[in-house]
């Protein structure tokens, strides 16, 4: 028998879209060698490169704001900011000093060097290369073996069993060799990277200090064999960027770009029946379905652009292409959702990807403004001093800006009611992209400045603000799962109201 059914391992992979339906799904049974080591726990949270140039800058004596905003050419106030921020995270004392956790963090940089954790490493057996995934408990499968030795995965209930046939993916041919220290902290680092659902660039494996390294160690000096659940699907339906078929990451993180490169490659160098059912399994014998698919994403292409063409023409504002991108892409979705579930369906869970994209659009289109008129020191009219504003005064503030700018009352309470903090971190940091905060921020700016774009924008589009709102207030309750009852219609009208809100903020912004 190829497999031992008590060393299949299952940590529920899943698909890689929420709301996704899939029409062919085929369990398949991953080799990988397990390594059973103790490694440093990771921070819950780690240092930015500004936090950690500040805190470097506090144990070299350098605590003021000017001296150490002048060194790295920044603003003293976003210092500032930085510092308040080090403090909150228990990084410094109230009087400048370094605490002992800041000296480790800035050490040890995401590691713990005082609590140790035992858990599992994964080697996938073609490649060699660590899985990035670490495990403190092994899950055992619902899998059993046919009189043939065949596996089957147990579904349903004991009062209705559901065994579904499984692949065995045979074992690669890369030698046990044993991980090294900066590997293993790797697939550490990437696995919670994935459990936060942080999206971005990995560090440098380099920026691993010598001390956390030297305290991996293994428990065994040999791996285990086992197997990992995965399964291979074909959607139900395809956005457009999407594969005719993925395989699920075994770990429950969606879909697996690395899995599905390795099964094209097992496939290619297989032969006979395995290479047969791998044909099956992946879908490489609906390659003409495939290319139907691709047939149909250039006509919904085509139909997005000559769509949003006579809604927002083009013009030569530098940065406009990044607006038009995400606006065709969401007419795009809103094209295919209402071709396909035309018959009435639920399309519950279906259109935060559509929301998402309006959202991005209009993101874009506040920097495209903030590049050209940055706000300055707008966050000043919401201080007294170092200190915020009453909260009703933030209000009366902003709103008065608001209508001083010309737009037409009542300004929508989530912007009004702008945190000072957050504006003026909108107004020291370009990288924010929050569309109340930025308005917000925009309409204090806008106030006393006669040539400012959102005056010529109020002119002819007074209620802009409110519709600015409305769009955020659909777009977050379809992102973050709220109970939307949003309907096709809805999102038709919201796409078409986010272009016309676009297409005037560009407007009033002059070209270079």
């Amino acid at each position: 028998m190829d497999f031992i059914p008590d060393r299949v391992l299952d940590f529920h992979p899943s698909l890689h879209r929420r709301g996704l339906r899939w029409k062919q799904r085929n369990f398949l049974l991953w080799p990988v060698r397990a390594w059973q080591v103790v490694t440093p726990a990771p921070y819950d949270r780690q240092f930015n490169i500004l936090q950690r140039a500040v805190l470097r800058f506090h144990i070299a004596g350098i605590r003021q704001h000017q001296q150490a905003g002048e060194l790295l050419g920044i603003d003293p106030d976003l210092i500032g900011i930085v510092g308040q921020e080090l403090t909150e995270m228990g990084m410094l004392e109230k009087d400048g000093q370094v605490t002992e956790r800041g000296h480790q963090l800035l050490t040890d940089a995401e590691f713990s060097p005082e609590e140790m954790r035992v858990g599992w490493v994964f080697q996938d057996t073609w490649t060699g290369e660590l899985l990035p995934r670490f495990v403190i408990n092994l899950m055992n499968a619902e899998v059993e073996a046919d009189d043939e030795g065949r596996p089957w995965v147990q579904l349903g209930t004991k009062g209705n069993p559901k065994p579904k046939r499984a692949t065995i993916v045979r074992r690669g041919s890369a030698p046990p060799v044993m991980p090294k220290p900066a590997e293993i902290l790797a697939a550490v680092r990437r696995h919670r990277k994935h459990v936060r659902r942080i999206r971005q660039a990995e560090q440098e494996l380099e920026a691993l200090s010598s001390s956390v390294v030297h305290q991996i160690s293994f428990i065994h000096e040999q791996p285990e064999d086992y197997h990992l659940l995965t399964f291979v699907y074909v959607p139900d339906e395809m956005e457009m960027t999407e594969e005719p078929w993925y395989v699920a990451d075994p770990f429950g993180f969606g879909a697996s770009t690395t899995l599905r490169s390795q099964l094209e490659k097992i496939r290619s160098s297989a032969g006979g029946g395995f290479r047969d059912l791998l044909d099956r399994i992946t879908g490489e014998a609906m390659e003409g379905h495939r290319q139907e698919w691709l047939r149909m994403q250039e006509l919904l292409r085509d139909q997005a652009r000559e769509e949003l063409s006579r809604c927002m023409p083009r013009s030569t504002l530098a940065g406009e292409n990044t607006v038009r991108d995400r606006l065709e892409l969401a007419v795009m979705d809103r094209i295919r959702l209402e071709q396909e579930y035309a018959d009435g369906r639920d399309i519950r869970f279906q259109l935060d990807g559509v929301y998402l994209k309006v959202r991005q659009a209009l993101e874009q289109a506040m920097r495209i403004l903030r590049a050209q008129h940055a706000p300055g020191n707008a966050w000043k009219k919401l201080y007294a001093g170092n200190k915020w504003l009453p909260k009703d005064t933030t209000r009366r503030v902003i709103g008065a800006c608001a209508e001083a700018a010309g737009f037409h009352p009542p300004i929508p309470e989530a912007i009004v009611n702008a945190k000072p903090g957050t504006v003026k971190a909108a107004c020291l940091r370009p990288s924010l992209s929050n569309l109340r905060p930025l308005c917000a921020t925009f309409l204090l700016a806008a106030a006393d400045d006669e040539h400012h774009p959102l005056q010529r924008l109020a002119k002819f589009s007074p209620a802009w603000i409110r519709d600015l709102d409305a769009i955020a207030n659909a777009a977050g309750d379809e992102i973050h799962g709220g109970d939307s009852q949003h309907t096709l219609a809805d999102l038709q009208k919201d796409v078409e109201t986010a272009t016309r809100l676009c297409r005037e903020l560009l407007d009033a912004v002059p070209s270079e």
